[in-house]
């Protein structure tokens, strides 16, 4: 009787541990959605890229290496598909929800020669209580991905980037 109760203990066992799902690390989210994120003061994490951009191409998978290591939910936004679902649904949606982005990432904004600011790709960004605590443009200053891929030390000190951020949020995420 005892071994019998042993082996069906066993059995639950190993059957609910090969039945368990975990959640996702790392979703994609709308531009509207990253906005009421921003609004409802959450505290989140995301990359913004685009699809043929070769930085992207190389930092998007660091990003969501360093979600799944440091155990955080993540967020992408590629701009590929926002471009192509809401700029046919309504241009004036995409515009509004691309400046209200634009507001509440001002500190990640690139200056350029004439003044104005833009957002540039990869755009990673750490969000504590709806604030930008932290946030990396690009991949590296000596990384040129028309020349060259990232070398594995870069690829190294992006990741740490991304981890250091993921730090910077931890509390409350």
């Amino acid at each position: 009787m005892t071994k019998r109760i042993l082996l069906i203990a066993c059995l639950l066992l190993i059957l609910t541990g090969c039945s368990k799902t975990t959640e996702s690390s790392y979703e994609e989210i709308t531009l509207a959605e990253c906005i009421e994120k921003f609004e409802k003061n959450e505290t989140f994490a995301f990359i913004i890229f685009y699809d043929g951009c070769p930085y992207c191409a190389e930092a998007e998978p660091l990003f969501e290496k360093a979600a799944k290591e440091s155990g955080s939910k993540a967020y992408y936004i590629n701009f590929t598909h926002v471009w192509a679902r809401e700029q046919t649904e309504d241009v004036r949606k995409y515009d509004l929800n691309y400046d209200k982005l634009c507001h509440f990432l001002d500190s990640q904004l690139v200056e350029e020669e004439d003044g104005t600011k833009s957002l540039w790709v990869p755009q990673a960004a750490f969000i504590k209580n709806g604030i930008v605590v932290m946030g990396h443009t690009g991949t590296l200053d000596d990384h040129d991905p028309y020349e060259a891929k990232m070398t594995k030390e870069q690829q190294e000190k992006v990741l740490k980037i991304y981890l250091d951020g993921f730090d910077s949020i931890k509390s409350g995420f």
